[in-house]
């Protein structure tokens, strides 16, 4: 089960959101078919800031 955000964090729920529908869903198909590492989606998750949350900020995930 995936949580959802908690109401202090709607804008990064509107930056994911903006990456999947900007990067990651157009690019679903063809990484699906090819088997490709989505480096693209992944960058653009990272610079959105969505990949540490689930790490504690001592390791450097997010505040």
């Amino acid at each position: 089960m995936i949580a959802a955000p908690s109401e202090p964090h709607p804008d990064l729920r509107t930056r994911v959101a903006t990456v999947v529908a900007a990067t990651i869903a157009p690019a679903a198909a063809t990484i699906d078919a090819t088997g490709a590492f989505p480096a693209e989606g992944i960058g653009a998750l990272a610079r959105a800031g969505a990949l540490g949350l689930l790490s504690s900020p001592e390791v450097g995930g997010a505040r």
